[in-house]
C-alpha cells in the first residue's frame, strides 16, 4: 500500500492521510478512508482538494460497496455518508511550495543504484512521510521560495 500513487506526488495511505487530512493513517475516519479509497484509480483528476465533487461521488461508491459487500455497518455508512468532506488547511502549502525541487530529488532518489530496491516503509508513527517513508533534506529555503513564489505571482 506504501506504492500506490495517491495524488499531489503522494505514495501511499499514510502519505495521503497526512496529505489530504492532516492525520495518520490509523486515525482517518470511515469516510476519509474512502475518499483515498476512491481516488486510487485517478487521484489527479479526484483530489479532494482540487476537485471536491468527484471525490465526494467516489468517497460515496467505496462507501456503497464497502456496505453492500458487508464490511461496514448500515449505521457507519449512513454516518460515513453524511460526514462532510473536510481538507487540511496545510495541503496548499505541502503542495505548492517549489514543486520543481520535489520533482529533481525524486527523480535523483530513483535513479541512485543504492536506492532502485528499497522498500522503505513508515516508521510505527507514520513519521517521515515525504517518499515512500523517506524524508529528503535539501538546501531549500521554504521561507524564501514563499516570498520568490509571492513576488512571481503578484
Amino acid at each position: 500500500m506504501n506504492e500506490i500513487y495517491l495524488g499531489h506526488q503522494r505514495y501511499g495511505i499514510e502519505a495521503a492521510a497526512r496529505l489530504y487530512f492532516n492525520k495518520s493513517a490509523r486515525n482517518l475516519s470511515l469516510s476519509d478512508a474512502a475518499i483515498i479509497a476512491g481516488i486510487i484509480k485517478s487521484p489527479e483528476k479526484l483530489s479532494p482538494k482540487k476537485y471536491p465533487e468527484r471525490a465526494k461521488a467516489k468517497r460515496d461508491d467505496a462507501l456503497k460497496k464497502a456496505y453492500e459487500e458487508g464490511f461496514v455497518s448500515e449505521e457507519d455508512y449512513q454516518k460515513a455518508f453524511k460526514e462532510k468532506i473536510v481538507v487540511s488547511d496545510d495541503f496548499q502549502k505541502s503542495c505548492q511550495l517549489a514543486q520543481h525541487a520535489a520533482d529533481d530529488v525524486k527523480f535523483r532518489l530513483k535513479s541512485e543504484d543504492e536506492f532502485k530496491n528499497l522498500k522503505l516503509l513508515f516508521d510505527d508513527e507514520g513519521k517521515n512521510d515525504a517518499w515512500f517513508g523517506f524524508r529528503a533534506v535539501t538546501t531549500l529555503d521554504s521561507n524564501l521560495q514563499a516570498l520568490g513564489q509571492e513576488a512571481v505571482n503578484s
